[in-house]
């Protein structure tokens, strides 16, 4: 078993259009708080929120398509997520 991108998104990122960053979606769930940080060079720009309060934020706080994924993931994705023992996966 291998966890499967549900969204996949190529865009433009600089100024010059020619760079661009292809971004793939994963969504996991959790009954528990995370137990580290986020390593060296990983954003800190994380933020738990509801679907309100998704809904809710001001497009300088968050990509369209970010809000879109979001959306998408707490009206769709999870109702039917299936619970997977961790211990499945080797890293």
């Amino acid at each position: 078993m291998h966890p499967q991108a549900f969204a996949h998104n190529t865009h433009a990122f600089g100024n010059d259009g020619v760079h661009k960053h292809t971004d793939l979606s994963y969504a996991f769930t959790t009954q528990e708080e995370p137990i580290g940080k986020p390593g060296e060079g990983e954003s800190i720009n994380l933020k738990w929120v509801s679907l309100e309060e998704l809904k809710s934020l001001e497009s300088n706080q968050i990509f369209d398509n970010v809000r879109k994924i979001g959306e998408f993931v707490l009206n769709e994705v999870l109702e039917d997520w299936v619970a997977v023992n961790l211990s499945e996966f080797e890293l």
